[in-house]
């Protein structure tokens, strides 16, 4: 699955659990420009973070609970030979 449709999923998710009527009353009560956020839905559309983050406010969530990421494995650099 690709990360716009999976950050689209967990954001209907979100919007329904936050007692949200429509997708359109989301949008308008957060200023957030409606054909806008269709698109982010439907994974056609990855938004800046300044707007994930604004929906993340928006919605009382984190931006980790839209798409939570894996945890990096540590970088080891191997050591140079001489």
């Amino acid at each position: 699955m690709n990360i716009g449709r999976k950050v689209g999923e967990n954001l209907r998710k979100f919007i329904k659990k936050r007692g949200y009527r429509s997708v359109e009353l989301f949008a308008y009560e957060n200023a957030i420009d409606k054909s806008a956020l269709s698109k982010i839905l439907r994974g056609d559309r990855l938004p800046r973070v300044d707007t994930l983050v604004r929906i993340a406010e928006a919605l009382e969530i984190t931006l980790n609970d839209l798409y939570p990421m894996p945890r990096a494995k540590p970088f080891h650099p191997k050591a140079k030979k001489k």
